[in-house]
């Protein structure tokens, strides 16, 4: 017994797979990519850039926080999402909410 998960685990690694890992994981800072992989269909999409002061040692350039604001529809469903970006952070970040129509 101890030979045969020896002998998986290294074919797992040759492979690249781990063993236990979930089947239906879900990246959960991809919230946006995890509905429309669910079936949500991405009814209106927006983008605003806002210019903010530089974050110090940078304080000298301009900051730029790009903002996507979309509204996904399944059924009689609405979610409500926001992704952003923040140019000097180097951060990216989703988020999504129950809506109402």
């Amino acid at each position: 017994m101890k030979n045969l998960f020896l002998a998986l685990g290294a074919s797992a690694v040759l492979i690249g797979t781990p063993i236990l890992s979930p089947p239906q994981a879900q990246d959960k800072t991809r919230p946006i990519a995890n509905l429309q992989a669910q079936g949500w269909k991405v009814i209106h999409k927006s983008e605003e850039k806002k210019e903010l002061p530089g974050v110090a040692p940078y304080q000298d350039l301009k900051r730029i926080v790009q903002v996507i604001h979309y509204r996904l529809e399944k059924g009689d469903g609405l979610m409500i999402c926001e992704a952003t970006y923040d140019s000097q952070r180097e951060r990216y970040d989703e988020t999504c909410r129950s809506g109402s129509h």
